[in-house]
C-alpha cells in the first residue's frame, strides 16, 4: 500500500497533530480550540486530512466527530514521533509553538461551570425541554413560581438548567425574565417553543427560527410628516441578540444541514397578543405583510423575554420551531404539529449549550463569575 501523502501545510499537520493527540473521536469545534484557530480554519484543514487519506470523519446523531487515520503509514510514524519527543519534553519538529499550543488546550484547559435559565409559554414546549436534562430536581422562585433545575454536560462547559414557564404573553414572559435573573443569576437565558411560520413557501413544520432581532407589533408610535398629518407606526423598540450567540446557533446549523435535519433560518422574530388572523384580509394578516413583512416567525413572549432580558444585561436567546403558518391551522393538526415543533426546538436550543464555549456567551451584568475547574486529559 502507498504511504499517504504528508500534510501539505503547516495548518494541516498542526490538525493532524491535534487529532493524534485527542486519541478519541471530536467535534470540529475540539479541533479548533486546540489548533487555536477558528472553526472554519480547522474545517479547511481536516477536509485536506480527510481527502489525503489521513484522518477519518464519521456522523454521531448531528455532529461530525474526527479522529487521525492510525492505519495510515504516514500518522503512525507522525504519532510514534510525537510520542518520542513527549518521553524527551522536547520539540518533535519546527511547528513547535502548535504543539505547545495544543497541550496547553488539551491537558489544562479550563472546563467551566455555567447558568442558563430557559424559559418556554406552555406545557408541550416546558415538557419538549426537560426531556433533554438530566439530574432533575424541583424548586421555586420566591414569588412561588416553580423551576425544575437539570443538567447539561457539554463539550466546554457544564451547564446548571433552570427551567420555567411563563404562560402565554409579553408581559408574562417579562415579568419572569426579569425575576428569574435577578434570583437564578444565569450566565444565559433562552426563550425556547414553537410559533407561527411566515414564510410558508419556505418553511415546513419543525424548521428552526433564531431570533437575530426580535419586534412587537403591540406597541408603537405617532409620527408626524411634513404636511403635519400624524400616522401611528406600529412596532416597538426591535431587541438585537448577542452576535456570539447568533454565531454560535449559525455554526450549529451547518451541523444539522450536513446531517439532514430541520431547516434553520435567522432574521426577526414578532411577538404580540395574537398569533394567527381570522381572515386573509384582517388587520394583522396586512400588518405582517407591510410593516413587518421580513419576519420569519411570530409568536406572543419572545419581545417581552428579550426587552427584560436586554433591560437586565443579561445575554439572551430566542429559539422557535414552526408549528403552523396560522390561517387555516385546526385543532387536529395542532396536536400533532405542536409536540414535532417543540422538540425540534428544544433538541436545537439544548444542543447549543452543548456546544458554547465560555466566551460564546457575552458576560451578564448579574451571573457570578463561571466557576473553573481542570479538565481532565484523555487515558492513554
Amino acid at each position: 500500500m502507498n504511504e499517504p501523502l504528508p500534510p501539505a501545510n503547516e495548518r494541516s499537520r498542526a490538525a493532524l497533530q491535534a487529532l493524534i493527540g485527542l486519541k478519541t473521536p471530536v467535534s470540529g469545534r475540539r479541533v479548533a480550540r486546540a489548533m487555536g484557530v477558528s472553526p472554519t480554519t480547522a474545517a479547511a484543514a481536516l477536509a485536506e486530512l480527510e481527502a489525503t487519506g489521513l484522518a477519518l470523519s464519521r456522523r454521531e446523531g448531528r455532529a461530525v466527530l474526527w479522529s487521525a487515520n492510525m492505519d495510515a503509514p504516514g500518522v503512525q510514524t507522525r504519532a510514534a514521533a510525537l510520542r518520542v519527543a513527549a518521553a524527551f519534553d522536547r520539540p518533535a519538529e519546527p511547528s513547535a509553538p502548535d504543539a505547545a499550543r495544543w497541550q496547553a488546550s488539551a491537558s489544562h484547559a479550563p472546563r467551566q461551570k455555567m447558568t442558563a435559565v430557559v424559559l418556554t409559554a406552555v406545557d408541550t414546549e416546558y415538557d419538549a425541554v426537560l426531556e433533554q436534562l438530566t439530574d432533575r430536581h424541583p424548586g421555586k422562585l420566591r414569588s412561588g413560581r416553580r423551576w425544575r433545575r437539570g443538567s447539561v454536560h457539554g463539550e466546554y462547559v457544564d451547564w446548571r438548567v433552570y427551567l420555567v414557564q411563563s404562560g402565554p404573553g409579553d408581559v408574562p414572559a417579562a415579568d419572569l425574565t426579569t425575576e428569574a435573573a435577578h434570583e437564578l443569576l444565569p450566565h444565559l437565558m433562552l426563550f425556547v417553543g414553537v410559533g407561527r411560520g411566515l414564510k410558508r413557501a419556505d418553511q415546513r413544520i419543525g424548521d428552526i427560527v433564531v431570533a437575530e432581532h426580535v419586534d412587537t407589533y403591540d406597541l408603537g408610535k405617532d409620527t408626524v410628516a411634513a404636511d403635519g398629518t400624524s400616522k401611528y407606526v406600529p412596532g416597538g423598540d426591535p431587541v438585537n441578540a448577542p452576535r456570539p450567540l447568533v454565531e454560535l446557533a449559525r455554526e450549529q446549523a451547518r451541523i444539522w444541514r450536513q446531517a439532514g435535519g430541520p431547516r434553520v433560518s435567522f432574521g426577526q422574530i414578532v411577538s404580540g397578543g395574537k398569533v394567527a388572523a381570522g381572515s386573509a384580509d384582517s388587520q394583522l394578516e396586512e400588518l405582517l405583510a407591510g410593516r413587518f413583512g421580513r419576519a420569519l416567525a411570530l409568536d406572543m413572549e419572545s419581545y417581552g423575554f428579550s426587552k427584560a432580558a436586554s433591560n437586565q444585561g443579561v445575554a439572551a436567546l430566542v429559539v422557535r420551531s414552526v408549528s403552523d403558518f396560522g390561517l387555516g391551522k385546526n385543532p387536529e393538526d395542532d396536536a400533532e404539529h405542536q409536540p414535532l415543533a417543540a422538540r425540534s426546538a428544544a433538541r436545537f436550543a439544548l444542543e447549543l449549550l452543548r456546544q458554547a464555549e465560555p466566551d460564546d456567551v457575552p458576560l451578564s451584568h448579574h451571573a457570578r463569575p463561571p466557576q473553573t475547574q481542570p479538565m481532565p486529559t484523555a487515558p492513554d
